[in-house]
């Protein structure tokens, strides 16, 4: 997908992960057959040059860019979709960019239902548990099987 990257749920919890260093590694384009430079990476992150450099190091000092192809391509792992846009929008911090992503994540598991009538109409969000949505199943099911007996 050009428009987005696909992040693993994985990086973007990874506690040992700067937020520059998710945001890098989701500017990476999988397509790519080599890594981008400095200043293309700067282009689309709108982080600084020596912060963009020191997420590099980082990233390769947990060998996260060597696996970035292999992760990305993995259609099991759970991932979020990061906009390209997002990425580079200079008006948003990096914690910004990555609370896109764990929304994403939220609502793609179950924790946070997001809705929206329409593109002009503002978004509703609901917080969900979906632990206890399941006990509540299982419990009818039981609760319909001693009816039963």
């Amino acid at each position: 997908m050009a428009n987005a990257s696909m992040m693993p749920a994985s990086i973007l919890l990874a506690p040992n992960l700067s937020p520059a260093a998710k945001i890098i590694w989701a500017c990476h384009r999988p397509e790519e057959s080599s890594a981008p430079s400095t200043n293309t990476l700067v282009g689309r992150s709108s982080l600084t040059p020596a912060t963009v450099r020191r997420a590099l190091a980082e990233l390769s000092g947990g060998d996260w860019l060597a696996s970035r192809s292999q992760i990305s391509g993995n259609a099991v792992q759970p991932h979020v979709t990061m906009p390209i846009g997002l990425l580079a929008d200079t008006d948003l911090d990096l914690q910004a960019k990555l609370l896109y992503g764990a929304a994403r994540k939220l609502a793609l598991t179950g924790w946070l239902d997001l809705s929206q009538e329409n593109r002009a109409s503002p978004i509703e969000f609901t917080l969900g548990d979906p632990v206890a949505e399941r006990w509540g199943i299982m419990i009818a099911q039981m609760g319909e099987r001693l009816h039963g007996l």
